[in-house]
């Protein structure tokens, strides 16, 4: 059984693949504690959540037909059951769907129809996120070894030290020519309540654009394949849930 906190359908908001329409099926529970988590109301132990059938889950998402991409959220993906989840990302391929997974990274269990997943949005959590373990460097190797094709990496960026954190991670998992190709996206520190306020959402991405564009790290920018892309869906909606 699957624990599930909602079912919606909207668009992307963030990552390569922003603004394609989407069903996101968004899991309940995560294996980390974000102090700036905007889906509190799904990762926390205490939060309320419906157990779905593999079959359930499906009708769910087939309900919203013909949209044709498939986002498995949280909390985190990967905290429930494994060969439940392999199962779904079969069932979901054989259906014609492309699937997304946005994961934290700490975990990456054995999926034999991992090769069937279209996307790997993989989200590791700085320092600055408030989690003493947030990144496993083993799991992110192990993701740049076996979904290489398939993987982006996504780091909320609030200062310069996190930025220099960011590197250093990624000078650990790889070499620059083994991770050219992979997108490298970057995004400002939208909070709960920072995301009430479209001025100051601006003002943060522009901050991000400031450090990258004139500042010290030009060259890193250019190796590493880094982008900013803004989370657009809290432009539009704020903290609204479902859309």
């Amino acid at each position: 059984m699957f624990k599930v906190c909602e079912v919606f359908r909207t668009i992307q908001g963030e990552g390569i693949d922003i603004g394609l329409p989407t069903i996101f099926v968004r899991f309940s529970g995560c294996n980390l504690k974000c102090t700036w988590c905007d889906t509190t109301y799904a990762s926390r132990p205490e939060n309320k959540f419906v157990e779905l059938s593999l079959e359930e889950l499906l009708q769910q998402i087939t309900d919203f037909a013909p949209t044709a991409s498939v986002t498995l959220t949280g909390g985190e993906p990967f905290i429930q059951n494994s060969e439940e989840l392999d199962k779904l990302i079969y069932e979901l391929k054989g259906r014609g769907f492309y699937i997304n997974i946005e994961t934290n990274g700490v975990l990456l269990p054995e999926l034999a129809y991992g090769y069937l997943v279209d996307r790997f949005s993989i989200s590791p959590k700085l320092f600055s996120s408030g989690n003493n373990h947030g990144i496993v460097i083993s799991t992110l190797k192990k993701y740049l070894k076996n979904y290489k094709k398939t993987m982006f990496l996504k780091f909320v960026i609030g200062d310069k030290r996190d930025f220099e954190e960011m590197l250093g991670v990624l000078e650990i998992i790889g070499t620059k020519e083994e991770l050219q190709d992979i997108p490298i996206v970057i995004q400002p520190n939208i909070d709960y309540e920072t995301a009430e306020s479209i001025t100051i959402q601006v003002k943060r991405f522009k901050k991000l654009l400031d450090l990258l564009m004139i500042g010290n790290y030009t060259n890193q920018v250019k190796e590493f394949n880094i982008r900013i892309i803004p989370q657009f869906h809290k432009f539009l909606w704020a903290n609204k849930r479902a859309v």
